[in-house]
């Protein structure tokens, strides 16, 4: 969980992740949890990919699949 506020709008704590794709286990992204309370996130938890516009590209973001519990 990061609590660092690196840019105005950005809201804190945020997840940065380590992303592993069930279709290709060997890429690995490095992005968001989102769509969430932050301190529900687990390690293995499964997440599905949404994108989101920034300025003129696309970033992955993720968000958790199925009961966080």
């Amino acid at each position: 969980m990061n609590y660092k506020k690196w840019f105005p709008g950005l809201d804190v704590p945020y997840i940065i992740a380590f992303v592993v794709l069930e279709e290709q286990d060997d890429i690995r992204l490095v992005s968001n949890i989102v769509d969430c309370n932050p301190d529900d996130v687990r390690i293995g938890q499964r997440v599905k990919v949404r994108f989101e516009q920034a300025s003129d590209i696309w970033v992955p973001l993720f968000a958790p699949v199925g009961d966080l519990s």
